[in-house]
């Protein structure tokens, strides 16, 4: 059971607590069969989870066995196949017998438990010769029936266990549709304090955003319709721009930086038009200073 499936479970039996403890509104729901049909859903929610609980406890303990009885098989078929190693240095033609891989499938490794036990039956005295005990072979039929029985009642257990888990959200949903009803049948009765008092038992302990906040969503802009650019089409594009400016002439023609500058001399600058000011002194051309 969940985190939610139990929160809602909580509060179903709120209600129910809260009808019980008020003669008025129990007398009033006794008028109805809604909260009967609620008490029934709160029985079903829990015998399903105790079926859930007894399964997942079973699954542990048949997981354990299925792996001693396991072990066990394995610990025997590779006797078997010691015992064949000693015994192929007189006779060759023994075959190895060797045992399945531990970690392999369940209905593998009974398979092949049992095809080495069927398939031995012409060297088992030449083993029994060689020391192998014949209790190790009769052993094997056994212990593969109780590893395949082991297997198929943890495969049924898994199934009870899952069907209980499906189910129980469907009880939930069901039970909470008719609290609703119950609270219309029983809102005639109720007092201010009655009214709070429900509020609480039917919460579920969920805080809600203000109307007047905003959602507290980020908006995302919209993804573009532009298709991303190749490389071919940027070079494409690069060919083209540049054809288009070869085309089109501009309207001012800018200066280049390799024009050369005219170079004026001293005696040209001299016979330029010079405003209309006089010297401050007669030390040559340039002013003097008092």
């Amino acid at each position: 059971m969940d985190a939610r499936s139990a929160t809602a479970y909580q509060s179903l039996l709120r209600i129910v607590q809260f009808v019980d403890r008020n003669e008025p509104l129990r007398a009033l729901a006794a008028e109805s069969t809604a909260l009967t049909l609620l008490r029934e859903h709160i029985e079903q929610f829990e015998t399903l989870t105790q079926q859930q609980s007894v399964a997942a406890i079973g699954s542990l303990s048949l997981t354990a066995q299925r792996r001693a009885v396991r072990r066990m098989l394995w610990v025997r078929l590779d006797t078997i196949r010691r015992a064949s190693d000693y015994a192929r240095l007189a006779d060759p033609t023994i075959p190895p017998f060797r045992p399945p891989d531990i970690d392999s499938h369940n209905m593998q490794f009974i398979g092949e438990a049992r095809g080495i036990v069927s398939a031995i039956d012409r060297w088992i005295d030449s083993l029994v010769t060689c020391g192998l005990q014949r209790t190790v072979i009769d052993d094997i039929p056994p212990l593969a029936d109780a590893l395949e029985q082991l297997v198929s009642n943890r495969d049924a257990g898994a199934s009870s266990r899952h069907a209980a888990t499906s189910v129980l959200p469907i009880v939930i949903r069901s039970a909470r549709k008719l609290v609703p009803l119950i609270y219309r049948q029983l809102e005639p009765a109720m007092t201010p304090e009655l009214l709070v008092e429900w509020k609480q038992a039917a919460s579920l302990g969920r805080t809600h955003r203000s109307k007047a906040l905003r959602s507290g969503r980020v908006r995302r802009l919209p993804a573009g319709n532009r298709r991303p650019v190749t490389p071919e089409q940027w070079s494409i594009r690069g060919v083209v721009r540049h054809i288009m400016m070869w085309l089109v002439e501009p309207t001012e023609k800018t200066p280049s930086r390799n024009t050369p500058v005219t170079d004026y001399d001293v005696n040209e600058i001299k016979r330029l038009h010079a405003p209309d000011m006089k010297p401050t002194g007669t030390d040559g051309d340039r002013p003097t200073t008092s």
